[in-house]
């Protein structure tokens, strides 16, 4: 769970550093791991502060090997990859979520679905891709696509 915060914490710092990526990891950790105690709510645990760091350590790392990959190809941005899958994202968590509720593995759910995604696709590529480059512009279509066929394929 904790290594998208990996990555948005690389992703939003102006000078990159991997020790203070990962001492904001450790600093939210913890900070959620002193609430739950002064709360009384959940359950403290030291591995929780554990886990959670090397997952934000993780997405780091992720960060750091897709911007040497894209550097090393000269492809695209590192940024703009990341916000490329981060439009994504919403619409296949809505589809999952919608699942886990109200799904039963039936294909009953598959208008939901084709209606969450298909709609969430276009006024995506409508409204928030307008300042992406030409080249992005074009793969997010094909991604998204394929993503959609994927995600449908697992849920039903």
């Amino acid at each position: 769970m904790f290594v998208p915060f990996g990555i948005i914490y690389c992703y939003y710092q102006k000078a990159f550093s991997i020790y203070k990526a990962i001492g904001l990891s450790f600093l939210t950790t913890f900070s959620i791991e002193a609430a739950q105690f002064i709360f009384k709510t959940g359950v403290v645990d030291i591995d929780d502060l554990i886990i959670n760091t090397i997952g934000s350590l993780l997405g780091i790392l992720l960060y750091i090997a897709l911007q040497k990959i894209l550097q090393w190809k000269q492809l695209w941005n590192v940024h703009e990859v990341i916000d490329t899958i981060a439009t994504i994202l919403p619409p296949l968590f809505i589809s999952f979520v919608v699942e886990m509720f109200f799904g039963d593995g039936s294909p009953a759910l598959r208008p939901v679905h084709n209606i969450i995604l298909t709609g969430y696709g276009v006024c995506d590529y409508i409204l928030l891709i307008k300042d992406f480059s030409l080249k992005s512009k074009l793969l997010y279509p094909a991604f998204y696509i394929g993503i959609f066929w994927l995600i449908l394929s697992i849920l039903i």
